[in-house]
């Protein structure tokens, strides 16, 4: 399972739970989507620990499970704002396990086995993951600034 399968994945689960009746605001909201998918990835990128696929994509459906069962889903109008604050709540109550799990014998030992096997799926989707979220947050449209308005008194004389 490659980085593109496991954000696939994920939108999909979202699209089904969350954007049933609204399929137009999935697709106007999704790159806001991805960016709340891929924090957690920079999150370990940023601790240098990594997942295998088959973890990060357990981990993001656990969070979104969450919000399913505990969730006032119908109170929502921005599920990316929702999204994003759910996933930095987990990272900051649960990071102190997950970064033990990931330093742990036996996800180390699963990442190293996954990068000897001879298939085209990755070992580690955190680097991958991280890289995608750096890209989407430079491309995002910054703010533009007006030109300032030509002074109203002319240039003094001599100078």
């Amino acid at each position: 399972m490659n980085p593109g399968d496991v954000l696939a994945d994920l939108l999909a689960v979202i699209r089904n739970q969350f954007y049933a009746d609204s399929p137009k605001a999935f697709f106007q909201q999704r790159d806001a989507l991805v960016l709340c998918l891929t924090r957690p990835a920079q999150w370990f990128s940023d601790r240098g620990i990594c997942f295998p696929p088959a973890r990060y994509t357990r981990l993001l459906q656990d969070i979104l499970q969450t919000i399913k069962r505990h969730g006032a889903t119908g109170e929502i109008r921005w599920f990316p704002g929702y999204l994003g604050k759910a996933v930095e709540q987990y990272l900051i109550h649960n990071g102190d396990d997950l970064y033990r799990e990931a330093k742990g014998a036996r996800n180390l030992a699963e990442v190293a086995l996954s990068k000897l096997k001879p298939t085209d799926a990755q070992a580690d989707v955190t680097a991958p993951l991280a890289e995608a979220r750096r890209i989407l947050l430079s491309a995002r449209k910054k703010p533009v600034r007006k030109a300032h308005a030509p002074a109203l008194q002319p240039p003094l004389p001599g100078l």
